[in-house]
Parts: structure tokens; C-alpha cells; sequence
């Protein structure tokens, strides 16, 4: 098992993981049940339609990267219910130190952010 875990020029968080087939197999299950939750979900909450907007607009398909956040998510909120003590100390958060002369930011870990 492998991860790698770097972020982009532009910014954007990239990860790459290299797992047995086996472990595959139940991630890709796990991601395909989530996409699944939200599409259900997507489907099932009230249209909210003007008027003006009377065309059938289909509701887009969620993608395995939006599985991936609901799942991240999850975690954190069962976390934030059942430990909240624990919860506080892993909240979301971004701390970059930003050179005010070249406009770049270095991460914690001491990843570079382009300006």
C-alpha cells in the first residue's frame, strides 16, 4: 500500500493511491455505495423550480471525487457525535505562511503554494 499526497499549481489537493486488488475491490465498493447515497438522495429531496424554470433538468450524476468528500465528511460528523473533544482537534483547516513579496504560501508540511 502506498499514498501520495502532494497539491498542484493551481492549488488543488492531488492523491494518489496504490492498493492490493482485494483492498480496491472494497474502496471502489465503498465509493460506488456513496455515489449511489447521494444520487438516492439527490433524487429524493423536493425539485426547487421557479416558474420561469418548467424544463426537465436532470439532477447531474455524482462522481467517485464526490463520494470520496461525502465519506470524508461522514467520518468527521460521526466523530463530531460521538467525540467532540476529539473532533475540535481534527477540524478542517488550512494554515499557510505567505511570503508577502513573491506571493507564494508554504504549507505546514512545507508544500509551496503558487500565488
Amino acid at each position: 500500500m502506498r499514498t501520495r499526497v502532494r497539491y498542484d499549481e493551481d492549488g488543488s489537493l492531488l492523491i494518489s493511491i496504490r492498493l492490493p486488488a482485494e483492498q480496491g475491490a472494497v474502496l471502489l465498493a465503498a465509493l460506488e455505495q456513496a455515489r449511489d447515497n447521494i444520487d438516492q438522495q439527490a433524487r429524493s429531496e423536493p425539485a426547487e423550480s421557479s416558474a420561469e424554470d418548467s424544463g426537465d433538468q436532470a439532477t447531474p450524476a455524482a462522481t467517485l471525487a464526490d463520494a470520496v468528500m461525502h465519506l470524508a465528511r461522514s467520518s468527521l460528523q460521526d466523530t463530531a457525535a460521538t467525540h467532540p473533544a476529539v473532533a475540535r482537534r481534527h477540524q478542517a483547516r488550512l494554515v499557510a505562511h505567505l511570503d508577502p513579496l513573491s506571493g507564494w504560501a508554504r504549507l505546514h508540511d512545507g508544500e509551496l503554494l503558487p500565488p
